[in-house]
């Protein structure tokens, strides 16, 4: 039997994990961005771990996160914001159902 995946929301501790991920689909280009703002010895994962748990007004703070967990490590994020609900069924509903259907 295939291990299941399993999607919780973010916590501030995943923080490393999501810089590391936002940076492989920017093809580098967050690390370069935060290599640029980095003080002398601090390294860009630093400064973009702190600015994903700090950033809260940011699209890419943690809170817009959830986490796939498979084996109990995470496996992937996938970024998301919420969006008023129109009526109209939507991916993002749909979304948000199947994550607390997981939980």
């Amino acid at each position: 039997m295939k291990p299941a995946v399993i999607f919780r929301e973010a916590v501030e501790d995943d923080s490393s994990h999501f810089a590391i991920l936002s940076d492989s689909a920017t093809r580098r280009l967050n690390s370069y961005m935060w290599s640029r703002t980095a003080k002398v010895g601090q390294s860009w994962l630093e400064v973009g771990r702190e600015f994903i748990r700090t950033q809260s007004d940011h699209f890419i703070y943690y809170k817009n996160w959830h986490v796939a967990v498979l084996d109990g490590r995470c496996a992937g994020g996938l970024k998301s914001e919420g969006r008023p609900n129109t009526g109209k069924s939507g991916g993002f509903v749909e979304f948000d159902r199947a994550c607390k259907k997981s939980a």
